[in-house]
This record gives structure tokens, C-alpha cells and sequence, in this order.
């Protein structure tokens, strides 16, 4: 139990630096000195395993004193961009990609939105003749549905504004409010269902025992015109996997030379449910991706156990 969710993240920053680092994920999980030294009986050895401890237990006590020093203002994303406008923007879902510039430079910015909030870009506020459209970069609605047009979605009272040549400081306080936590994937649970928006994957985990679950017609093919979601008793937690802007997200349904799969296909390790492919350029499908040897390949029943790179 976390009393400050601020030191959650960091602490699972510095954890999955360890980790990329070298460090065994489950050296981690004891984090006291007397586990290590019953490790070594080399006096020298065991001068620096505490050197090393007590240096990184002060460096922690002195770091989470320092962020307690007053600022002026609390940025969303790193400190003083102040002179920076919002120049251009592009978006694949809810994963969007922000440039800010100055005068002397500039800035690019990853977001990423809440998994059920709407964007709404220029383009689209264009195509509905949307008021004074050409200031406004996109419009997000924090609620999307498929019962309302992309008109009333836009013109909700609950919808945030995103004008061209807006401050940094005018846009991350604005979108502060909609951005989707980026949180640790939860131990001892697998992927059982999926559902990909943009650069944004929603996980229905289940737990690592959950072995026979199924959804309406799993059977059936293709599955993008005949499954269900998961059954709701198999579910225990949801994840949202936020993919970094380089990377295109594919799914089975995006082959191009065949009927596709079903369900059970995934389930059953035949295929990968998800692909993320930094390398889009020359492979722009899932039968392509499926090829690529850099790609990330994620089937159900796994565990993600690798860090996304921006």
C-alpha cells in the first residue's frame, strides 16, 4: 500500500531501470542489506555491498526531501518550457504526439490519454464545419460514444479545447486532468482479452491459473465479426498498455491475404494477438509484422515482461 502515488511511479521507474540493467527482478523484491551480505563472506566485498546500500538509501532520503522544495508552478512533463507553443500534433487513438517550439528550439511531447476519452482532430472538426475549427488543433472528449456523432461529441460541455500556438503551460494543464496512469503490469496475472485503440492497448487479465476461458462465439471466424469479449467472470484486473508513437499497433484482422482467425486461434498460441512493429515502413500489416524478427510479438496467456522504449 502506497501513501503517494507520485513515489509509486518513481519507485517502479527505478525498478524497471534496475531491471533493464542487469538486476533480476526478483533480487528486488527484498530490498535490505542483510540478504545481500549473506551472499559473500569476502570482507571487501561486503565493505561495498554496504557502501553501496547506505549510499543509495541517503541519495533516496536527500532526493524525496529536494522534491518537497515550493516551485512556482507544477509542470505536467519537465520544467520550464514556458516559452514553448504548440506548433504541430498528430495522433493514433489516444497516443498523440505534441511539438511545442520557441524561438531558439523545440520540443516533442508523447501523451497519452485516457483509454476512454475521444480525440477529435482538425481534420475532423474541418469535415463538420466545426466553429472557428481553423485555431483549434483537436478537441478531447473525455467520455467517447458510439450512440453520439463526432458533432455533439465535440460541442459537449465536458470537452477540452486545444488551440494552435497554446503555451505548454495552457496544454499540460489542460490535459493533465485526462491523461491515462502509467502504472506497473500487475504480478501474477496474464493477458485472456484485448481490444486495441490507436497506440493504446486495453488487457483483460485474468489470473495465471485461469486456464479455460472463452467468449461468445470464440470459435467462430473471422473473430473481428464474431467474438465476444471474454466473459466478465474470468476477468480480474484491466490493463492499459500505452505503445509509444514509433510503433504501429496490428492485430490478426489486419492480415490482408486471409479470412483471419478466430479467437480460440489466439488462445491457443497459433497466432499473436497483438504485434507492435517499430519498423511499419516496410512492414504496414500484420502478415508483414508477423515477419519482422524486431518486432514485438504478445499472444494471450502471456505476461508483459519487456519495457517499451520511446
Amino acid at each position: 500500500m502506497w501513501n503517494d502515488n507520485h513515489l509509486k511511479r518513481m519507485f517502479l521507474r527505478i525498478k524497471e531501470e534496475a531491471i533493464r540493467g542487469g538486476v533480476q527482478e526478483d533480487q528486488l523484491k527484498y530490498l535490505y542489506l542483510d540478504d545481500l551480505t549473506k551472499q559473500t563472506k569476502s570482507p571487501r566485498t561486503l565493505k561495498f555491498i554496504k557502501e553501496a546500500y547506505y549510499r543509495g538509501f541517503l541519495k533516496g532520503i536527500k532526493y524525496v526531501d529536494e522534491m518537497k522544495t515550493p516551485v512556482g508552478i507544477e509542470p505536467l512533463f519537465f520544467p520550464d518550457f514556458s516559452h514553448y507553443v504548440l506548433k504541430e500534433c498528430s495522433f493514433k487513438g489516444n497516443a498523440g504526439r505534441l511539438v511545442f517550439k520557441s524561438e531558439e528550439a523545440s520540443h516533442i511531447e508523447e501523451v497519452f490519454l485516457k483509454f476512454e476519452s475521444l480525440v477529435i482532430s482538425h481534420e475532423e472538426l474541418k469535415d463538420i464545419n466545426y466553429e472557428n475549427y481553423e485555431n483549434i488543433f483537436f478537441i478531447v472528449n473525455p467520455k467517447r460514444s458510439p450512440f453520439k456523432t463526432i458533432s455533439e461529441q465535440a460541442k459537449s460541455e465536458n470537452s477540452v479545447i486545444i488551440y494552435n500556438n497554446e503555451s505548454y503551460k495552457e496544454v499540460t494543464t489542460k490535459l493533465k486532468p485526462l491523461m491515462q496512469e502509467i502504472e506497473a503490469f500487475p504480478e501474477n496475472q496474464k493477458i485472456l482479452d484485448f481490444e486495441i485503440y490507436g497506440n493504446q492497448v486495453k488487457l483483460f487479465l485474468g489470473n495465471e491459473n485461469t486456464n479455460d476461458y472463452y467468449g461468445d462465439d470464440w470459435d467462430d471466424y473471422p473473430y473481428e465479426h464474431n467474438a465476444g469479449k471474454v466473459y466478465s467472470r474470468f476477468v480480474s484486473s484491466i490493463y492499459i498498455l500505452n505503445v509509444p508513437f514509433k510503433f504501429s499497433v496490428f492485430e490478426p484482422s489486419d492480415f490482408t491475404t486471409i479470412d483471419s482467425y478466430c479467437m480460440n486461434d489466439m488462445k491457443d498460441g497459433v497466432v499473436p494477438a497483438i504485434i507492435l512493429s517499430s519498423n511499419s515502413k516496410y512492414y504496414d500489416s500484420f502478415e508483414m509484422a508477423l515477419g519482422d524478427r524486431d518486432s514485438i510479438k504478445i499472444y494471450l496467456n502471456d505476461k508483459i515482461n519487456f519495457k517499451l522504449k520511446q
